[in-house]
């Protein structure tokens, strides 16, 4: 079983997975890079989305305290809480506030090319191959001024 059927077993209790299918994962975010994001459609309207997953059970959450889990927590929930509330033109907006079973936290956005870690070089936590999308892009001088 793979990665990535492996985690589509796990968040079958999670309201976001019911709603939208996922598809390849595009990219990794947030601190530690620990967020996955997937291209996904919702299934009801075929609505192009980003899907961002958290595995609460990965190697790099298990392996703090309690107290550290539960800040990581808060601090995870935060950044979608916040995005959720904000609204304008110029920013990310939320689709699907976020969700959170016993082992996945949840959300989707409109669609998004990548993150910016991975253009930048950073691939970790993908759970495959990183797509050549990624792999091949490059930012302008004016996107890196």
């Amino acid at each position: 079983m793979s990665l990535f059927d492996k985690l589509k077993a796990a968040v079958k209790g999670n309201a976001v997975i019911k709603e939208y299918h996922l598809d390849h994962q595009i990219g990794s975010y947030g601190p530690g890079l620990l967020w996955r994001v997937y291209h996904g459609t919702k299934r009801s309207t075929n609505k192009p989305v980003s899907v961002f997953v958290l595995d609460k059970k990965c190697s790099a959450i298990e392996k703090l305290s309690k107290r550290e889990k539960e800040m990581l927590m808060e601090a995870l929930k935060l950044g979608p809480a916040q995005l959720s509330r904000l609204r304008h033109p110029r920013l990310l907006t939320v689709d699907h506030p976020l969700e959170e079973s016993n082992d996945v936290l949840a959300f989707t956005t409109e669609p998004v090319v990548g993150c910016l870690a991975n253009v930048l070089g950073n691939h970790k936590n993908f759970a495959g191959s990183v797509p050549f999308e990624i792999k091949d892009m490059k930012l302008s001088e004016l996107e890196i001024k």
